[in-house]
């Protein structure tokens, strides 16, 4: 049985970097997809 370190992967500076940029890539497309129509009109 293979054991995985999640407690390492999850203290990992990248790891928190890759779902900050994430949270904040989905956070800006959602902005404007909700902007849009108010935009278009």
């Amino acid at each position: 049985k293979i054991s995985h370190p999640w407690r390492e992967i999850i203290k990992s500076p990248p790891v928190w970097a890759i779902v900050a940029a994430h949270f904040s890539e989905n956070w800006g497309f959602y902005t404007m997809l909700t902007q849009l129509p108010t935009f278009m009109s």
